[in-house]
């Protein structure tokens, strides 16, 4: 049993490994016949060729299981963040594909009401947050703000625990490779 962190770094490793390999049968490709092949005592460079080819294959074979591994682990394995609880791999995605997106279209959101604050306040307009408050040229604001910002601030909390729980989860949670 390793763990998470282990085995990412085990993929590491082999990567490298698999590399050595690949340099090691494009420099035994060919040769001309006068040569004689320097791998003759151990069946000839085609032999060998054939075997690192299975060893690399052998190995791509092992960083797919131990990615496997690392999947289950994360399927299964949660997380809490701000009462908020995923297991490893729905933050994952969440972080990837979606997080940076929302952070900058609420980001946006304040921004642009921001903006309409300034723009208001130089031509002598007030503005209200319903409409009920609002005169015929007062500029109405359709979101509570006060909200939006702690919107914003729970994300960038969220954002700034993810990664340190993730780091911690990868150096504590067991896989078997």
């Amino acid at each position: 049993m390793s763990t998470i962190t282990e085995g990412l770094q085990e993929i590491k490793t082999l990567l490298k490994r698999i590399e050595k390999k690949r340099s090691f049968i494009r420099g035994y490709l060919w040769r001309q016949n006068q040569i004689r092949d320097p791998h003759d005592k151990d069946g000839g460079s085609h032999i060998l060729i054939k075997k690192e080819r299975q060893a690399i294959q052998d190995l791509e074979n092992n960083i797919i299981n131990i990615k496997r591994q690392i999947d289950t682990a994360n399927a299964i394995t949660e997380i809490t963040i701000c009462g908020e609880t995923k297991t490893i791999a729905e933050w994952l995605i969440w972080r990837r594909e979606l997080a940076t997106n929302r952070k900058r279209f609420l980001e946006s959101i304040q921004s642009t009401v921001q903006s309409a604050r300034t723009q208001a306040a130089q031509k002598g307009i007030q503005v209200v947050d319903t409409a009920s408050k609002a005169g015929d040229v007062d500029v109405i604001v359709n979101i509570d703000e006060r909200l939006l910002a702690e919107e914003i601030e729970q994300m960038e909390e969220i954002l700034s625990k993810l990664d340190g729980q993730l780091s911690l989860k990868n150096a504590t949670v067991k896989i078997k490779y």
